[in-house]
């Protein structure tokens, strides 16, 4: 399968998400040489963990920017985002236990075609939103073309929740908060924690991945 190349054609013109894309395009031609050498010079787990952390970031800030910017098909938005996040670790986790079954080349065929579709497709949705050309609009486009913060305090992406919890866990619960808000290393770890990569079993990541598999 030929590499991708990027064009002007898969651009949003929001500097921040044009650059994201352009970094996934990199890791699925990175992919298409692994596919190409028969060396093997690339191990596929090095791929596809670099896949893994970036789409999950890329999705982060994408979603931020429609949060802040009142898209209204963001819930819809995120759908596609989980599922294809649960793909994603999925392969992984059966590349780390049955690596044989994973064939290459229809990965690459997968990624390149959900590239496509995603960027011409669902993130075409959101643009009118995100630059002000649609009905009502009435955002300024620099706040979203500029360092990619979305253009409003980080507090618009905050959520107050009240919980209840032991005594004995309040302290915790609080440092946790404070580091999910203020530590994205710290944060990162306590994600990793409650929503570990492996919590999905071997079967369901066979299912899950199934149109990847070998035959």
């Amino acid at each position: 399968m030929a590499y991708m190349e990027w064009s002007e054609n898969y651009a949003t013109g929001i500097r921040m998400i044009d650059n994201d894309h352009r970094e996934l395009f990199d890791i699925v031609n990175l992919l298409a040489e692994h596919v190409k050498d028969d060396t093997d010079s690339i191990h596929l787990s090095q791929i596809t963990e670099r896949l893994d952390r970036y789409v999950k970031e890329h999705f982060q800030r994408e979603e931020k920017l429609m949060r802040d910017y009142a898209y209204p098909g963001l819930a819809a938005h995120h759908i596609k985002h989980a599922e294809f996040v649960k793909v994603i670790e999925a392969i992984r986790i059966i590349e780390h236990n049955c690596p044989e079954k994973l064939d290459a080349d229809k990965l690459l065929l997968y990624l390149s075609r959900w590239l496509r579709l995603h960027i011409m497709g669902t993130d075409r949705e959101y643009l009118p939103y995100l630059t002000g050309n649609y009905a009502d609009g009435k955002f300024d486009r620099a706040r979203v073309d500029g360092d990619g913060s979305g253009g409003k305090s980080e507090r618009a992406s905050i959520v107050s929740l009240t919980l209840d919890v032991p005594a004995d866990d309040v302290d915790t619960m609080q440092k946790c908060a404070v580091a999910l808000k203020t530590n994205p290393r710290i944060a990162e770890c306590i994600r990793n924690i409650v929503q570990p990569l492996y919590a999905v079993t071997v079967e369901e990541a066979l299912e899950l991945a199934e149109p990847i598999l070998r035959k």
